[in-house]
């Protein structure tokens, strides 16, 4: 228990630092979605780039057996694919393939997975809410509401959208595990 705890103390401290890091370091207001932070970064200093990469990687590796430590078995397959696409994010970072190698397949596995990722993470927080308690299932509109003011002030809708899905998605197993 003490180690899964660990894995998901440490998660949220590296993703919520990267948020910060880039919100001071790029600027608040200035990107798409975090996956732009990529692009920005790289534009800093061609190594920073992989500062997302590495992010998003221990997010994913840490979240996977916290996910499935606390999720009953029968729906074990959504917090997989609530974590586990965000590895994908983070090896198929170059979503605009201008200048990409791989063409159109890389921005194909980056959308993807963070669509998968999103509407995974909804509906495992819906099955969670529905063997655990149906007050976990707030965690979703209380997100939403937050990320949509974010929105109305900003106008970053994939921004607020994807941190509307880490919120409910951390906020949720935070109480699980809690």
């Amino acid at each position: 228990m003490t180690t899964f705890i660990i894995l998901f103390l440490l998660a949220m401290l590296i993703l919520i630092g990267f948020i910060a890091f880039i919100l001071v370091f790029i600027g608040i207001g200035r990107l798409e979605s975090l996956s732009d932070s990529y692009y920005e970064l790289m534009e800093k200093k061609d190594w920073y780039k992989y500062l997302f990469q590495i992010t998003l990687l221990s997010v994913s590796f840490l979240l996977v057996p916290v996910m499935l430590e606390f999720t009953p078995e029968a729906f074990q397959f959504l917090a997989f694919f609530t974590a586990a696409p965000i590895a994908f994010v983070a090896v198929a970072p170059r979503f605009r393939a201008v200048d990409n190698v791989y063409g159109d397949n890389e921005k194909k596995v980056h959308k993807t997975a963070a669509l998968v990722s999103g509407i995974s993470s909804a509906l495992w927080v819906v099955s969670i809410a529905a063997t655990s308690g149906w007050d976990i299932l707030l965690t979703i509109p209380i997100s939403a509401f937050l990320a949509y003011c974010g929105y109305a002030v900003s106008g970053q809708k994939v921004w607020w959208a994807e941190m509307a899905c880490f919120a409910w998605t951390l906020s949720t197993a935070a109480l699980i595990i809690f």
